[in-house]
């Protein structure tokens, strides 16, 4: 974002800072754990927990945003930064002030957003893993491709 509190840009939200809430500090971090649905940053390697919790993750997105739920028809990754990019700008930015806290309405249409947004990747990566891969794709990955 480009404004008067931040005419070089606030590098992709980590300058906006927020009123901290369960180590979340800027507005940046608070999307990367998809507005508070995931822990902020996962430890590596992943224990035998958190993959667990990754998948159970993916599979609440799955059942979600179903593909038949989502337009999938582009496979242009400008058209998918595109996207990003006006959900940011219609949303993201919206009714969030610098240092205070998001209200509930705003976190809980952000976590749908972000997770929709999860969902669009994870179907576009498991599109392309299927070009790449087409009918030998690893029997272990194919559980996470549909």
């Amino acid at each position: 974002m480009y404004s008067s509190d931040f005419p070089e840009g606030d590098r992709g939200g980590n300058s906006f800072t927020l009123d901290e809430h369960q180590g979340v500090e800027n507005l940046h971090a608070l999307w990367d754990s998809a507005v508070l649905s995931y822990p902020n940053d996962w430890q590596q390697p992943l224990s035998n927990e958190d993959l667990a919790n990754v998948e159970k993750a993916a599979t609440e997105i799955r059942n979600t945003f179903t593909r038949g739920r989502l337009f999938l028809t582009s496979k242009d990754p400008a058209h998918w930064a595109k996207e990003s990019n006006d959900a940011c700008t219609s949303f993201v930015y919206q009714g969030v002030q610098i240092d205070s806290w998001p209200n509930d309405q705003y976190i809980h249409i952000g976590q749908m957003l972000a997770k929709q947004r999860l969902a669009y990747a994870g179907y576009r990566l498991a599109d392309l893993l299927m070009e790449i891969w087409g009918n030998n794709t690893p029997k272990e990955a194919t559980k996470f491709l549909w």
